[in-house]
């Protein structure tokens, strides 16, 4: 397991002991109260804490010219044991520069004695999370931000807007906030040095400027794929507990993809992979619509054909919705967007420790890089119009011609999931009050933020979905797996495999021949996949049944409901009219658009509004 990661600096070097909880192991040097694994080099010049799975220590190793005597190990496997150890001899070496060289996933803060100064880094995108808060008297960091918020540093005001963001499903541009004024993330590659009470932040690696690749023909791309998927799965099933290997399975190419691979390898081993598939309670067919509402079967058989899986279905029957939003905000502090998928995500870690599984990985970030799907665009019109029609060869030729604002109304118009006719205005389908809308001045600002125009190229398209440099949703599944005691691992967040999918021309993503999608990890998993997975088109929908299962729990619903009509903070933020208009619906109807708006405006609204109940106790 990755260790956590916290520390405690005054500024002023004013004593520590009023702000800590507990006594903390590991503390060292004048001012400053470090928690978790500590590297230590010469007379207390620096001291290094991190939170770290490095996937080229062997590499690092050689670099830095480590002698075995040197590092004081007796067998290769142990000498690469400390990756904090590590990575602060690289800092030794490089200085903050050493943050370009690093592979995995890691955050590390690097206290320096001499200058008095703090350097504090996270990986380029990864599942790891790094909080901070900045005061007159102090700077604190956490892997987890209720570590943080434990020291009680910070005053409990709530960021509005931020919450009004989460709410319009608005993300914030740069991937910094938090729920609470005056705490911040650190992006993924991102690094901060703080010294005599300065604080500069920097972006060391930029994803969408990885510069393009010279390929001869489209086999050449997926052996280079190939080469470095392979690798990424495999630095990946490193461990030193003994425990299992686990991933998610679903119908998707990613989770497929990553489960066969892993499987395999693990097989030379003399290993088998434990895969797990979330599967709906009850029969979804009218509430999933065009979607795949039970991917069991198509998960069964990619884990059939590869032959050394073992694979378990996970119902979330013992923790329903309600019940998963609270959890999930004990475990993260802070409400998610992705309310709904809260309680079979936690049930899913819950069946893997009980399997005796220590890894779980995971294809969070696959859609924007190694399964990306393609731009229709970048194909030549005559392909277009052989397999996607005349409409859709129209659409691609017009909407180049069209104002990006015009676009973008039309979207919003058409956005699904809404509970009544689609309306223009920001906000109509959200559960936000419309008072806060207006007096935040909301619509004004969504309208003004170049972000929400609809991208007019495949690079911009991708940004959407990985947000580089921003925020690496994988960081969340790691907060959850930590609770559970599980180590998260994503191969698709890889950064060598994520730079060469983002190198390949648009084109290659797309078959000219049959015109399908997602054509790179197609082909490479041709012979690794079964084909009913391989080739299957047709979207999952996680959690197909929360409309059956909220359902179960309609008197606890009520209670909230009702709680949160007395709630001042929680009438101010949400509009609890609509919120309980919602969940009529929700109560009444049976199709897709009730499913679509149970699981994404009505979810997070009522996570939102139970934080909001409970706030400061938090």
């Amino acid at each position: 397991m990755i260790p956590v990661l916290a520390g405690l600096v005054a500024l002023d070097g004013s004593s520590l002991e009023r702000h800590l909880i507990s006594p903390r192991p590991g503390w060292r040097g004048e001012g400053v109260e470090l928690a978790g694994r500590l590297s230590q080099h010469g007379p207390s010049a620096s001291l290094c804490l991190g939170s770290a799975r490095l996937d080229n220590r062997r590499e690092l190793i050689a670099q830095l010219d480590l002698s075995q005597a040197e590092w004081g190990s007796p067998s290769p496997r142990d000498a690469v044991h400390d990756d904090t150890h590590l990575i602060h001899r690289a800092w030794l070496r490089w200085g903050e520069d050493c943050v370009e060289r690093l592979l995995g996933d890691w955050a590390f803060a690097i206290w320096n004695q001499r200058s008095r100064s703090l350097f504090l880094a996270r990986d380029h995108y990864g599942i790891t999370s790094l909080y901070y808060a900045f005061g007159a008297r102090h700077f604190a960091f956490a892997s987890q931000l209720q570590d943080l918020l434990a020291l009680e540093l910070v005053p409990p005001r709530l960021d509005e807007g931020h919450l009004a963001r989460l709410l319009l499903c608005w993300p914030a541009s740069s991937g910094e906030g938090t729920v609470r004024e005056g705490v911040k993330r650190l992006p993924p590659a991102h690094c901060l040095h703080l010294e005599d009470g300065r604080l500069q932040q920097r972006q060391y690696w930029f994803l969408e400027r990885t510069p393009p690749l010279a390929i001869r023909d489209r086999r050449e791309a997926v052996e280079g794929f190939l080469e470095l998927f392979d690798q990424a799965v495999a630095c990946r099933l490193r461990r030193d507990d003994g425990g299992k290997v686990a991933s998610t399975l679903s119908a998707g190419l990613d989770s497929g993809a990553i489960s066969v691979t892993a499987a395999s390898q693990l097989a030379e081993r003399g290993e088998r992979l434990q895969a797990f598939t979330a599967v709906p309670s009850g029969d979804v067919t009218t509430l999933a619509g065009a979607r795949l509402g039970n991917e069991w079967p198509l998960a069964a058989a990619a884990a059939r054909g590869q032959g050394q899986i073992d694979h378990h279905p996970v119902t979330a029957e013992a923790l329903l919705p309600l019940q998963g939003f609270r959890q999930a905000l004990a475990i993260h502090g802070e409400p998610l967007h992705a309310a709904a998928n809260m309680d079979w995500l936690i049930c899913l870690n819950r069946a893997a420790v009980a399997e005796g599984c220590t890894v779980l990985l995971i294809g969070q970030s696959g859609n924007g890089g190694m399964s990306w799907q393609g731009r229709l665009s970048s194909q030549p019109g005559p392909v277009l119009w052989r397999h996607y029609g005349p409409r859709i060869w129209l659409r691609e030729r017009i909407r180049p011609l069209l104002p990006p604002a015009w676009l973008r109304d039309w979207q919003q118009w058409r956005r699904a999931g809404h509970p009544f006719p689609p309306h223009r205005r920001l906000g109509q389908g959200s559960a936000l009050n419309p008072a806060l809308l207006k007096r935040l001045d909301l619509e004004r600002r969504w309208r003004s933020d170049g972000s929400n125009l609809p991208p007019r190229t495949a690079l911009e398209e991708r940004c959407r979905f990985l947000r580089p440099g921003c925020m690496a949703g994988g960081a969340l599944h790691a907060e959850q797996g930590r609770a559970a005691g599980l180590e998260i691992r994503d191969p698709s967040a890889d950064a060598r495999l994520l730079a060469y999918s983002w190198s390949l021309p648009d084109r290659v993503f797309i078959d000219p021949e049959t015109g399908q999608r997602r054509w790179l990890l197609r082909q490479a998993m041709a012979g690794r996949l079964a084909e009913a997975a391989r080739t299957n088109e047709r979207r999952g929908l996680q959690g197909a049944d929360q409309v059956l299962r909220l359902r179960q729990e309609g008197p606890d619903v009520e209670t909230a409901l009702q709680r949160l009509a007395h709630s001042p903070l929680a009438q101010t933020m949400l509009d609890v009219g609509k919120l309980t208009d919602f969940w009529r619906r929700i109560e009444r109807q049976e199709d897709a658009r009730t499913a679509g708006l149970a699981s994404s405006s009505w979810s997070r609204g009522m996570m939102v509004g139970l934080f909001l109940a409970d706030w400061p106790a938090r």
